[in-house]
């Protein structure tokens, strides 16, 4: 039997038992429903639980030294920005509180001075890149320090010395350097050392190794001539929760699969037993068995595929009303799911009416 007589004889197949084609539907509709309300709500939260860890601010180490020590060199800070596991690296200076240059005692805010690459911690607004010796300000400490324009100068005056910096330009800080959105930056001399250095892991998994190399690159000679910060714990809970979160959608979705699976091969079964003289009239007039068992197949999963249809669409409302997006990658993958979950569920029963005897299923009253 030719693919097209073999689908319109499913298709007539499937409208003539419509009590078992609607079950189909059904319970196809209430899988892929289920599965996007409970499996692709928990997916959604693991993303979104995940996501928040990959922020920058969960992979974030910083480390400190006195700048007499001389371990944060910048010729350290360029191997660290090297390492394959390491996004972005900034050193500073310990901050500063600066005036307008105009207005000696006037109002202050902090300032830092920046070692390295400075985008790897703003982002520049307004102006130009600041050559070392020169400075950016911040919206914040613009209005703070009553400035008409982000252009002019700070100055930081004490008992015995006068230091000015000219500001050439406005920024914004980056993530998770934040707390500089409060100040004013200004640029290091190429060769400076640092007083701090704030690296960004490329992933939180990556946070251990990049600790163990960054600690072999700086190599202090005592272990009190450096203080380490890293989010060590946080990036090993982050894998623990990813796995249980990972595991329960897995679980879910297993369930909901096997159950509706389950319910599938019982309808199928009963409709085969209920139309066993109809596949054993096929089976005397030269059907083989092959074609029997695509009958059944393509039969339900004609009905599964309205059910497909049915059950997303019903899904993504419940989902909706929850406020979780769901990817469109899951959606089709549940469908999918479902569909193979259908053919594997009809392929027992189909197998069994294709093994019958016709001879006694006619026979049979």
């Amino acid at each position: 039997m030719r693919a097209t007589e073999l689908l319109r004889a499913a298709t007539r197949s499937a409208l003539a038992s419509r009590t078992s084609s609607l079950l189909i539907v059904i319970l196809v509709a209430a899988m892929c429903a289920s599965v996007l309300a409970t499996v692709g709500r928990s997916s959604a939260a693991q993303r979104d639980v995940l996501a928040r860890w990959e922020q920058a601010g969960a992979r974030t180490l910083t480390i400190g030294s006195p700048e007499s020590s001389g371990l944060l060199t910048s010729a350290a800070l360029d191997q660290i920005r090297r390492l394959s596991t390491v996004e972005r690296a900034i050193g500073t200076l310990l901050p500063q509180d600066v005036t307008p240059a105009s207005v000696p005692g006037g109002p202050s805010v902090p300032s830092w001075t920046l070692v390295g690459d400075m985008s790897d911690a703003v982002e520049l607004i307004t102006g130009r890149w600041p050559l070392p010796g020169e400075a950016l300000v911040s919206a914040q400490a613009q209005r703070s320090l009553g400035m008409d324009s982000p252009f002019g100068a700070v100055a930081r005056i004490t008992s015995k010395t006068e230091d000015e910096w000219p500001v050439v330009g406005l920024f914004r800080a980056r993530e998770p350097f934040t707390d500089l959105d409060g100040g004013v930056v200004i640029a290091g001399a190429p060769h400076a050392t640092s007083s701090t250095l704030q690296v960004v892991a490329t992933h939180p998994e990556a946070v251990k190794t990049t600790t163990a190399a960054i600690v072999s690159i700086i190599a202090p000679q005592q272990v009190s001539d450096l203080a380490l910060d890293a989010p060590l714990t946080l990036a090993e809970l982050r894998g623990e929760v990813a796995g249980d979160l990972g595991d329960l959608a897995r679980l879910l979705l297993i369930a909901v699969l096997a159950l509706g699976g389950l319910l599938i091969t019982v309808v199928v079964f009963a409709d085969v037993l209920i139309r066993r003289a109809d596949l054993g009239r096929r089976r005397a007039l030269g059907a083989t068995r092959t074609t029997i068992v695509w009958l059944v197949l393509i039969r339900a999963a004609l009905a599964a595929t309205i059910g497909v249809v049915v059950g997303t669409t019903i899904g993504l409302i419940v989902v909706r009303q929850m406020s979780v997006t769901i990817p469109l990658d899951f959606i089709l993958a549940v469908g999918v799911l479902a569909l193979l979950t259908t053919a594997a569920a009809t392929f027992i029963p189909a197998t069994f009416a294709a093994t019958r005897d016709p001879v006694r299923v006619l026979r049979t009253p």
